[in-house]
């Protein structure tokens, strides 16, 4: 496996990357004027807060993903996790959404044997309260442990979320922030307790053609489990439409603190309804 590098050498890799993509995007920002964008809509939305964005579903969006995360945290061991499923969102009504998560998991530990099985299940509500000037969204999530936590894939306990998301139209980009807390059910690991944690996020979601979309996110949560430490991490990401109903989602997460994971890969096919 790939050692863990420097907080430091990490933060400086995300601020070349970001640097790197402002130098590639700004002859595009320059050719805007020429031809037409799309603004985003609730259709297009963040990879790390999905849920606690502040966008609801139209009606159905339904989305097949993958993620790999490499040198990510353990419980005191580090690895490569893989996780294929599927997000699931509902706009019961315009302002009222609810929805799910669940996949297959595949852990490969550095110091231990590699193991797979089903994830844990996510579900989760949220309604808008006010959508002008500034949408503001409130809401929660429940994660069921139907995950094995004998082989480290789930912690055996349930976790509660409860979170509030802002989402700004600035016309052709949608500034989102949200903030939550957590509470994480102690695992099943001799002297590790769950703790509550703080979740803060941001991000813009920026139309640059009538069908391709940039996102930047920057996510904090403050560390789960006694001993842990805070997940800190930067995600862009490309977004493709695909027809009137298809959305394609590319995205990148750089792990800033050491209780997240190095790097992370992210591919998902989406439909909405």
């Amino acid at each position: 496996m790939l050692p863990r590098t420097p907080r430091s050498n990490r933060l400086l890799c995300a601020l070349a990357l970001a640097a790197g993509a402002a130098v590639v995007m700004a002859p595009e920002a320059a050719a805007q004027q020429a031809r037409t964008q799309a603004p985003p809509d609730d259709t297009i939305r963040l990879f790390q807060r999905f849920v606690e964005d502040g966008a609801i579903a139209p009606h159905v969006w339904i989305e097949g993903q993958g993620r790999l995360q490499t040198n990510a945290p353990m419980f005191g061991d580090t690895g490569q996790r893989w996780f294929a499923g599927s997000v699931l969102g509902l706009g019961l009504t315009e302002n009222l959404e609810v929805g799910l998560s669940v996949g297959l998991v595949y852990l490969d530990p550095d110091n231990a044997d590699r193991d797979s099985g089903l994830s844990d299940i996510e579900v989760h509500g949220k309604y808008r309260l006010d959508e002008l000037p500034l949408s503001i969204t409130v809401g929660g999530i429940i994660k069921f442990p139907t995950a094995d936590d004998k082989n480290g894939i789930g912690t055996g306990k349930s976790d509660f979320e409860g979170f509030v998301a802002v989402r700004k139209d600035l016309g052709h980009v949608n500034v989102v922030g949200n903030a939550g807390i957590r509470v994480n059910g102690d695992p099943d690991v001799p002297g590790i307790d769950g703790e509550t944690s703080l979740l803060l996020g941001g991000g813009a979601i920026i139309g640059l053609t009538p069908k391709l979309y940039n996102s930047w996110e920057l996510t904090f949560e403050s560390k789960r489990f006694s001993g842990g430490e805070s997940d800190t991490r930067l995600t862009p990401g490309l977004m493709w439409r695909t027809g009137s109903r298809g959305v394609v989602r590319v995205g990148v997460g750089l792990g800033l603190s050491d209780g997240a994971p190095d790097f992370e890969a992210i591919g998902g096919i989406a439909l909405t309804y």
